[in-house]
């Protein structure tokens, strides 16, 4: 058997490979242009919703965001709720005790003035005792 020389190959190629040939690079193109076509498209939108300021991952950031702040105004919120009865119960205390204080402050005093009139009274009972021999 003799070798096929290369005009041999080539005309063999060249009468029954360029259609199958063709076709396929056809194909590829075909295929290359639509994923691109694609990805242009979705570049596009993802570029729309990025200077929109809306995304999917920015929602749920915000949304995670807007949780987070609540519960801890839900926090603040019930500690200074709590702060603020200790605060009343401290005021109320303060009045009881100021109403305590001004009764001990009057019983004082009408105690220190009866007992100044008595010191009075003796000294001056005293004094007259000095006077008759």
């Amino acid at each position: 058997m003799t070798p096929p020389n290369d005009f041999d190959l080539l005309g063999f190629i060249k009468d029954f490979l360029w259609a199958p040939a063709l076709a396929l690079i056809g194909w590829a193109w075909t295929r290359n242009q639509k994923e691109h076509d694609d990805l242009r498209e979705s570049h596009e939108k993802l570029s729309d919703s990025t200077h929109s300021g809306h995304s999917i991952l920015n929602d749920k950031i915000m949304e995670y965001v807007d949780t987070v702040v609540g519960d801890m105004k839900d926090e603040q919120r019930r500690k200074s709720d709590k702060l603020a009865l200790h605060i009343e119960k401290l005021f109320e205390n303060a009045e009881k005790d100021r109403k305590e204080f001004s009764k001990v402050m009057t019983d004082h005093r009408e105690d220190s003035y009866k007992r100044h009139i008595e010191l009075l009274q003796a000294i001056h009972s005293k004094a007259d005792r000095k006077d008759i021999p």
